[in-house]
């Protein structure tokens, strides 16, 4: 038996791509998906109903909500949103498969921007998700989402990033600092596309040409002995055009 989870950045609410984004996702056939950048929940309820799947939609303090969609049973549910230091909302979930597994599921999305302020503000998201995940320790854990953060090591580029973007790494001289995606490393938590490929530039942002990689799924010690693979979703060739982000897909075996 294996659980197959996805994280989907479906880009300023997926309007005029709900198709696309459909066909990206019976292509794949996740589990799991949480998504963001979600606008209404009726758009998160017709996806669920297309592919079969529960859903929760995750109500957030802008307009760019959160959305979970799961083929087991989703048995416990919360959007957590204080502001500050919360941005969005931190999807928060207990997902349960018939033979009584459990798994705890965070999804994120934290203030966007490279800069060194934007980047301390995330480290404060962060702390706050990593805080609520310790709680439900030793259980089976996952946290997702698009992090708007490079990792310790990763190597965007900077020269095609958008003129914002360039302008921000410039003015702190060419830096691009990664607490955020640090902590969840110093947590414990394993980064799984980096667990199974450690050269490969695992790109998200930008098809179909990306820039960076600031969607990830991280497993605790509990997942991380399950982890088989994981992968940034280049097929079908709608993915090309149903957002602005790559998926990211995990597979553990249970």
């Amino acid at each position: 038996m294996s659980l197959r989870v996805m994280t989907y950045n479906v880009f300023n609410g997926g309007a005029g791509r709900e198709n696309l984004l459909r066909e990206v996702l019976r292509a794949v056939a996740p589990d799991i998906v949480v998504l963001q950048e979600v606008f209404d929940a009726a758009f998160v309820g017709r996806l669920a109903d297309a592919l079969e799947m529960e859903h929760f939609f995750a109500l957030a303090n802008t307009k760019y909500h959160l959305a979970l969609l799961s083929r087991w049973s989703i048995v416990a549910r919360h959007s957590h949103h204080p502001f500050p230091p919360i941005q969005q909302t931190v999807l928060e979930a207990t997902i349960e498969h018939p033979s009584g597994q459990r798994l705890e599921v965070f999804g994120v999305h934290p203030v966007p921007r490279p800069s060194v302020l934007l980047e301390l503000w995330r480290l404060w998201e962060i702390k706050v998700v990593l805080r609520r995940a310790r709680e439900r320790a030793p259980s089976a854990c996952l946290i997702l989402g698009d992090f708007n953060a490079s990792a310790p090591g990763d190597k965007p580029l900077i020269q095609k990033l958008g003129v914002v973007n360039r302008m921000l790494i410039l003015l702190q001289g060419g830096r691009i600092y990664r607490f955020a995606i640090r902590a969840m490393l110093n947590a414990g938590m394993v980064d799984c596309f980096r667990e199974l490929h450690h050269d490969a530039d695992g790109f998200t942002y930008g098809p179909p040409t990306p820039t960076g990689r600031i969607d990830y799924v991280f497993a605790n010690a509990n997942m991380r002995a399950r982890l088989r693979t994981c992968f940034v979703v280049r097929e079908p060739p709608a993915v090309d055009f149903a957002s602005d982000h790559y998926p990211v897909v995990a597979e553990f075996a249970l």
